[in-house]
């Protein structure tokens, strides 16, 4: 069954997504909380409690298969483990991050603790309104661009289902409708009806 448009206006463009990057990397805000959060979802595809969540002790970043270790996430035992792994390249920008940001415990935290729901959607919410982004965004239109982004590269529903942590094909199905949407192939085949 094919969702309903509204459901992918909550997932940032591939344009917006570029300009995102672009406008953390160029700034002063490389090094900061909030590009780093957009960062982690962007690459990880982190839910933003599992953010809030994420202690330093789970990110396994120097090693050969850089990978994190989510525990609890969605619907899951708070003893449950899901492993995601990453690239060297954004394994090496969360280890400079956290060394940077001298965190001890979480890899985002406020004030010797880690950060709640609230400030995380609030940290983000305001790089998305300097960037006058769509208002209704939310920390999991970031997640949402990750899903859709590993299919595209992958080509692989039960890889993207992995890696998304989605208990269910059916929920990953509903991005592989809006990647091959996006793709170039998919316009011109357009072309061609």
């Amino acid at each position: 069954m094919r969702p309903k448009l509204q459901e992918f206006e909550k997932v940032i463009t591939p344009e917006e997504k570029k300009k995102l990057l672009a406008y953390l990397d160029k700034s002063a805000r490389e090094w900061t909380r909030p590009a780093a959060i957009i960062k982690t979802v962007l690459k990880t595809g982190l839910r933003c409690s599992e953010v809030a969540h994420l202690k330093i002790e789970h990110c396994h970043l120097y090693c050969e298969r850089p990978q994190i270790l989510v525990y609890g996430g969605k619907k899951r035992a708070a003893d449950h483990a899901d492993t995601i792994k990453i690239g060297k390249q954004f394994a090496a920008y969360l280890a400079e991050y956290i060394e940077r940001s001298k965190a001890k415990v979480y890899v985002f935290e406020g004030r010797g603790h880690g950060l709640t729901r609230n400030t995380i959607w609030t940290d983000v919410k305001a790089i998305f309104k300097e960037l006058n982004f769509n208002s209704k965004y939310a920390v999991h239109a970031l997640r949402h661009r990750f899903v859709t982004d590993s299919y595209k590269v992958f080509r692989d529903p039960m890889v993207t289902m992995n890696q998304a942590r989605h208990k269910s094909l059916g929920i990953t199905t509903r991005y592989i409708h809006l990647a091959e949407e996006e793709s170039a192939e998919f316009r011109q085949k357009l072309e061609e009806v």
